[in-house]
């Protein structure tokens, strides 16, 4: 995240705010919905299930790690010329 608001400060706010909406989903997603799927299908599923969207995710990880530098210029036009946090 703190590499999210480096990069893209000019809307640091409104990137700060969707990765807290997208961690209260999930987090909402697994005490409401898991705890019964938990039940019906024992642990290991689910787990095995959300562990594997963990390594995938991580693995998206690796193109940002190589490419990310260009990503950021690509995007630098889509970015506010003035407003709340530009400089």
């Amino acid at each position: 995240m703190l590499q999210l608001i480096e990069s893209y400060y000019s809307i640091s706010a409104d990137c700060f705010v969707m990765t807290t909406i997208i961690r209260g989903a999930v987090s909402f997603a697994w005490t409401f919905f898991v705890a019964e799927w938990i039940g019906k299908a024992g642990p290991a599923e689910p787990f095995g299930i959300f562990g594997m969207l963990m390594g995938v995710f991580a693995l998206l990880t690796i193109p940002l790690w190589l490419f990310g530098k260009r990503l950021r210029i690509a995007t630098a036009g889509y970015l506010p010329k003035e407003g709340y946090g530009a400089h």
